[in-house]
């Protein structure tokens, strides 16, 4: 195989030199600069080829791709060493630059007028802006409110043609996005979610009946050059009215199910876009004390923690405070206390942790030392830990939930953003997510509304209420940022809301929040069935694909799972007997038919 591949490559390196295309001469600097400008295609209304010069070389970018230099072959050809193509300059003006630059391609010749100075300024410049600008997702000015006009326009049967460039006035786009628009009614908001890698602004356009994802690409001249919409997925849910009969059903079937063998309770809530639209409690809060659990019983919820920690990652990713890349040494060079790492592996990164590929066993040995302690002192704890700490496989080659690799995760972020995690999560994340009945300890003042935890000891065995209760008072050891986490239906219909796109911004923006659950690598089994993403379990279930997380403690167990193209979660959190994930993707199952 190996010779073969050689012959191979050999071949082609021959064929190549066949035809080894235009010689490339030297020009003067003074010349190169000539052709610097801005070249407009077809007759006005085409796109538009920048020409740069960056060092001594001259490169040349169409429209929104990418940038790519061009060598000389006289002094009025020039060539590209990526792709079989001749750019030619023609018609110097009185100042001795070419007016017409002709791309020869694939037999065609396409000529674009050379732009006065004034404008091609103002367009080279947004060109050079916009790298900051894609780096830091930041909106085009003046762009908001024109896409708000051409809205209004298109709604109202009026489009407003001087507002948009004459390719687009003349093409069926304006069309297709009015049509799309039909019966949706009027525009209630307009938020932006990112700025695209092809130079596109994002928008989410909610109406009263529907949601657009709209994108526009904005000229210097501020008339929006093209446009284009599509269904946005979750963005206002589905009608409680279309829902109410699945939530009856959902209603029996959580009652079924605590009822099976009725220890301790469940709270179930359902969201749809923004609102927690069902949620109803079952059981004793308290058993001895005959309590009723209710919408306010707090319950813990394991590792869904790691989904907060996965925010806290995309939030520093976004500040620009860290990169996925990004060794973990860096930010906490104790991770090199774990024992067998593989001879020359590069060190392992914070996307490898997040998504559970960094190797890392599930739990250090003698794991009981390490799961208790106050929270205050957990990232001591975890470093006593990482000596015992083991590499079980070779970095990035495979999935392998690992507890102890979210701690680690944690603990380096905290030291990137300068804050502790303690401190983090309740300021950057349950305080403008208004998670007010949410902690990462528990305390005095949730004491009235704590469920009390009932371990069932196997499924004839007794029931163990002592270590749940013993868990409140010895804390969590290492197991914070993985784990910690007490709260409410209600709040967590709130993270539910914010994760399948309702924002707020100020949490986390729309745009970057949609990449990292869409665009980011996701490993998965052979079938593509199953996965872990960046924090976050998915899962084909039929017709929809489920996201989110389950977890467990001593006691209590919890689910939040979502279906994000229709904005829908369920949320299933028991303080007893209860089987939180088979209910919640149940529930799901039925809210998604």
């Amino acid at each position: 195989m190996l010779f073969r591949f050689t012959l191979l490559t050999l071949a082609a390196g021959l064929c190549l030199a066949q035809d080894a295309g235009p010689k490339e001469i030297a020009l003067d600097l003074q010349t190169l600069s000539r052709y610097v400008g801005a070249y407009q295609m077809g007759s006005g209304d085409g796109p538009i080829m920048l020409v740069t010069l960056e060092n001594n070389q001259l490169f040349t970018r169409l429209g929104a791709q990418q940038a790519i230099p061009i060598f000389p072959e006289s002094k009025t050809m020039f060539f590209p060493k990526v792709v079989k193509a001749e750019i030619e300059f023609t018609s110097d003006d009185e100042k001795g630059r070419p007016t017409v630059l002709i791309l020869h391609q694939n037999g065609r010749d396409m000529p674009a007028a050379r732009l006065e100075d004034a404008k091609a300024k103002l367009i080279m410049d947004a060109a050079a802006a916009f790298p900051k600008r894609l780096k830091d997702q930041t909106p085009a000015p003046g762009g908001e409110a024109a896409l708000r006009k051409m809205i209004v326009d298109l709604g109202s049967g009026k489009p407003d043609y001087s507002a948009v460039s004459p390719g687009l006035a003349n093409g069926p786009q304006l069309a297709q996005v009015q049509s799309m628009m039909s019966g949706l009614g009027p525009l209630q908001s307009l938020v932006f979610k990112g700025v695209g890698p092809g130079g596109a602004d994002i928008y989410s356009a909610r109406f009263g009946k529907g949601a657009l994802e709209t994108r526009i690409w904005l000229g210097v001249d501020g008339k929006i050059e093209n446009t284009n919409a599509r269904p946005e997925e979750g963005a206002v849910g589905v009608p409680v009215a279309n829902l109410r009969p699945r939530l009856t059903e959902i209603d029996a079937m959580v009652a079924a199910e605590l009822a099976r063998r009725p220890v301790g309770s469940v709270t179930a809530g359902v969201v749809s876009g923004k609102d927690l639209i069902w949620s109803k409690s079952y059981g004793d809060a308290n058993m001895e004390k005959k309590t009723a659990a209710d919408t306010g019983t707090v319950y813990r919820i394991g590792s869904i923690t790691k989904m907060f920690t996965a925010l806290m990652l995309e939030q520093l990713v976004q500040a620009g405070k860290v990169h996925l890349s990004d060794p973990v040494e860096k930010y906490f060079p104790e991770v090199k206390l774990v024992q067998g790492r593989f001879p020359d592996a590069p060190p392992i990164t914070l996307i490898q942790l997040a998504t559970h590929t960094s190797g890392l066993g599930r739990e250090p040995d003698d794991t009981d030392k390490y799961v208790t302690g106050a929270v205050a002192n957990w990232e001591k704890t975890l470093i006593a830990a990482l000596p015992h700490t083991h590499y079980t496989l070779e970095p990035g080659t495979r999935y392998s939930y690992s507890n102890i690799g979210f701690a680690i995760l944690g603990a380096a972020l905290a030291r990137a953003a300068g804050e502790p995690y303690t401190e983090y999560v309740p300021k950057h994340i349950f305080q403008p997510l208004g998670m007010t009945h949410s902690a990462l300890e528990w305390n005095a003042g949730m004491t009235p509304h704590l469920a009390k935890g009932y371990q069932v000891m196997g499924p004839n065995g007794g029931v163990d209420s002592e270590t749940a209760q013993r868990e409140h008072q010895t804390g969590r050891g290492y197991k914070v940022p993985n784990g910690a986490i007490y709260t409410t239906v209600g709040d967590m219909a709130r993270f539910a809301a914010f994760l399948t796109g309702q924002g707020p911004e100020s949490v986390l923006k729309t745009g970057t929040l949609e990449s990292f659950q869409r665009q980011i690598v996701v490993p998965a089994d052979f079938e593509l069935t199953h996965g872990y993403g960046v924090g976050f379990e998915v899962e084909r279930r039929g017709n929809y694909t489920e996201f989110g997380h389950g977890g467990a403690v001593a006691g209590y167990t919890a689910s939040l799972l979502m279906n994000r193209k229709t904005g829908i979660g369920a949320i299933v959190l028991s303080s007893g007997a209860a089987n939180p994930a088979n209910v919640a993707q149940k529930a799901l199952d039925i809210l998604s038919k």
